[in-house]
């Protein structure tokens, strides 16, 4: 398993005194993500060609159509994208040609709100149809997992922070505010750089553009 030094991260940042989530020594990233079968999604609903990591499988992709399309990066670096890999949430240099650096910023949900009164929204891949879920805690990874329109579901419900950094936002859990969406990198961003749930730090790697884009 791979085991990433916490005190390295966000070293040059104050840390919130709301740690009540986990106090391990290393961040773990965990491989189970791995183990799961990643899918090739289709908005029309028919069976695609499988990517290099899995089957195909029949989408209920209709209450994703002509719904917009979105691209996600962050602050520290605006040169990588939200991209799903390997089955894993990472950053990735942009390719506008990867369809799983576009996402479904789904508001289904949006009369809940926040203890901020901002309204919860999920993030639903355009590539492979998963939905991005929260870790089991702080210092874990964000996990994937298939994107079920008919199915409410808390732990795929995030909302953006209320303030504003030069129009980039926190990405937070809807359900604990004080976890919010971090690349992990002690504030540098490179390919491959993992996604996970950190206390608020005020560092770039926290702050998020989700911006609409033109449909591939």
């Amino acid at each position: 398993m791979e085991r990433f030094d916490r005190n390295n991260h966000h070293d040059t940042h104050p840390r919130d005194d709301d740690e009540s989530h986990g106090h391990a020594s290393n961040v773990h990233i965990s491989h189970q993500t791995h183990y799961h079968t990643h899918y090739h999604f289709s908005v029309n609903g028919n069976v695609s060609q499988p990517d290099q990591g899995g089957r195909t499988v029949t989408a209920a992709g209709n209450a994703l159509i002509n719904k917009p399309v979105f691209r996600v990066y962050c602050k520290a670096n605006p040169f990588f994208y939200l991209t799903i890999r390997g089955g894993n949430l990472v950053m990735a240099e942009s390719d506008p040609n990867n369809e799983y650096q576009y996402w479904y910023k789904i508001d289904d949900y949006n009369s809940l709100k926040d203890k901020d009164g901002s309204p919860a929204f999920s993030l639903v891949n355009k590539g492979s149809g998963e939905a991005i879920k929260h870790s089991i805690g702080a210092y874990h990874p964000v996990l994937l997992v298939p994107y079920s329109p008919c199915s409410f579901d808390e732990s795929i419900l995030w909302t953006e922070g209320p303030h504003s950094f030069d129009g980039y936002r926190s990405v937070r859990m809807f359900n604990n505010t004080h976890l919010h969406m971090d690349v992990f990198g002690g504030g540098a961003v490179h390919d491959g750089s993992h996604i996970i749930l950190w206390n608020w730090a005020n560092g770039d790697n926290q702050k998020w553009m989700i911006f609409p884009v033109k449909r591939l």
